[in-house]
């Protein structure tokens, strides 16, 4: 018989088949999940980190600081939060950037985080910079005085740094999902072996009892389900059996003794359904009827 048409093997491929399809939807969902709230996240820090740098550079548009001093706070902003940092007035010029000479970059009026940030408050959008050459993220706050927009600041991180982090909680969640998929299989395939070697052996007793072996000793199932019910059934009509048996065998040798000590003569015919209403087949003769037939054992 081949091996996967066992029982053992139906029950861990249906059990492994249920896993598998379980941790791909699992798997599926977490990483749809943990790269919204990855994204998420990002914008909520990036958003603060935005708002804390229109704090800080508010003074200039009140003419608190010269162009020197709004230097020395970008840059040291974009230091500490590893970003590419852009003041922009309302009409587009850009005060300072990070990441290039302001006097040589176009006007960023068109921009859409600087659009959406003039209108709503907080823009976001991912795209490629010409400037640094690379996707960045960007994320860009209204600078206001007294209620009138005075200009935007904005930060920038590259898209590839977001991605690789994202990969990376990729790569644990998978590699998580795996091993527990490993070792549910594994353990599927120990309870399916040891479920079938329980109905191994209440088999292999159940042949020797058809072969009239009823000596074996009591079935012993490996677990403490269903398969311990029907060794319990089993072993009892084993018992039932031996009894029935030893009791047929006890008559038997009471009636063979009783035939053997008597002086008439008895034999036992049976008819077989193709026999004619006069034939038959002989089953017993005691040595009474042996002697007064005139024939022995072996011709009778």
């Amino acid at each position: 018989m081949n091996a996967f048409n066992t029982l053992q093997w139906r029950i861990v491929l249906a059990y492994t088949s249920l896993i598998v399809v379980s941790m791909g939807v699992l798997s599926f969902y977490m990483v749809n999940f943990l790269s919204d709230y990855h994204d998420s996240n990002l914008r909520d820090r990036m958003t603060n980190q935005t708002e804390v740098l229109v704090e800080s550079v508010r003074p200039y548009f009140t003419d608190q600081l010269d162009n020197s001093e709004l230097r020395d706070i970008t840059r040291r902003v974009g230091e500490i939060i590893d970003a590419r940092v852009t003041i922009v007035s309302t009409n587009g010029t850009v005060l300072d950037d990070t990441g290039e000479n302001p006097s040589i970059m176009d006007n960023h009026s068109n921009r859409p985080e600087i659009q959406v940030a003039i209108n709503k408050g907080v823009g976001h959008s991912t795209r490629y910079s010409k400037t640094i050459g690379k996707e960045l993220r960007y994320t860009a706050v209204r600078i206001e005085i007294d209620e009138a927009i005075v200009g935007i600041a904005r930060i920038g991180i590259p898209d590839s740094d977001v991605t690789s982090n994202v990969n990376s909680i990729v790569a644990q969640v998978a590699v998580a999902i795996t091993v527990v998929t490993i070792i549910a299989t594994l353990l599927g395939y120990y309870l399916a072996r040891r479920t079938s070697r329980s109905l191994r052996l209440i088999t292999e007793a159940a042949r020797h009892l058809a072969s009239g072996n009823l000596n074996n000793a009591p079935v012993e199932a490996l677990t403490s389900d269903e398969t311990q019910d029907l060794a319990d059934a089993f072993n009892r009509m084993a018992d039932s059996l031996r009894d029935m048996i030893g009791d047929l065998s006890e008559e038997r040798n009471k009636l063979s003794a009783v035939l053997d000590t008597m002086t008439d003569g008895v034999v036992v015919i049976r008819r077989k359904f193709y026999l004619r209403t006069w034939e038959g087949l002989i089953e017993l003769m005691n040595p009474a009827s042996l002697s007064l037939l005139n024939v022995s054992i072996e011709e009778s």
